[in-house]
């Protein structure tokens, strides 16, 4: 197999397989987060499992991603492979945040920890953080792949409509 199937390989398992467990993962997370009883413990294990395994599958990717070797002269693939390092690296750092996270609320239910609401605000902006970045890093590499494949693409530059001469009237200047 060549750079560019094995790039490619990685980048499908990625989007296709981690991509869609972590959106199932944080959306069955957050749901329990909401719904913590008030005479029963809420047990985030399984959601914290579940971060954790995706973030070694990321882990696994970027292993493989560091492996394959691109040639200099392929500008295309040798930014691609960039990109999707970043990316990996940025997703692999949101599922330690979301594990953390969780093990926190885990932990908050028990007063005995001593976990203050600033401590969960904390941990929760970071999770914020950490999925903007993500997010970012993400929407780069799926742009900058879809551009060196030929296809169309917003690369984000939104012009400003120009002002019309009903919109100067309107607005009482000529």
């Amino acid at each position: 197999m060549d750079y560019i199937e094995k790039i490619d390989q990685i980048k499908d398992k990625y989007f296709n397989e981690l991509l869609t467990r972590y959106r199932d993962a944080a959306m069955a997370a957050a749901t329990a987060g909401k719904k913590i009883p008030l005479f029963r413990k809420a047990d985030f294990s399984s959601h914290i499992k579940a971060f954790e395994e995706i973030r070694e599958g990321a882990e696994s990717c970027l292993a493989d991603l560091k492996q394959v070797e691109v040639p200099e002269d392929d500008e295309a693939y040798s930014e691609i492979a960039k990109l999707l390092g970043v990316s990996l690296e940025d997703f692999v750092e949101l599922q330690k945040r979301n594990a953390d996270h969780y093990d926190l609320m885990d932990k908050r239910q028990y007063r005995k920890n001593g976990i203050t609401i600033d401590d969960f605000k904390l941990s929760l902006a970071g999770v914020q953080t950490g999925t903007g970045t993500a997010v970012e890093s993400l929407d780069l590499l799926d742009r900058t792949y879809r551009y060196y494949h030929g296809e169309e693409v917003d690369m984000g530059g939104e012009e400003e409509p120009e002002e019309t001469e009903d919109d100067l009237l309107e607005g009482g200047e000529v």
